[in-house]
């Protein structure tokens, strides 16, 4: 019987990738359509800046943490 394998950190890099992805392309939304923003809400374009910056710095450190991680 083969040895089950524990997916969570493929599962964690692959939600995180998809999150930020998510977060890139509704921030180029509101670029493009910056001028149709109600005044007030400008604050969603460094909302989906921070998650994007956040989302990489996972991105990376989910990379970093597989590779130093001996597969079982």
């Amino acid at each position: 019987m083969p040895a089950e394998r524990n997916h969570a950190k493929d599962d964690a890099l692959v939600a995180v990738s998809t999150g930020t992805i998510i977060w890139l392309v509704v921030g180029a939304a509101l670029l493009v359509l910056r001028e149709r923003i109600p005044q007030g809400s400008e604050w969603w374009l460094g909302t989906c800046a921070v998650a994007v910056i956040s989302g990489v710095g996972g991105i990376l450190y989910l990379r970093r943490r597989r590779r130093r991680t001996p597969a079982a």
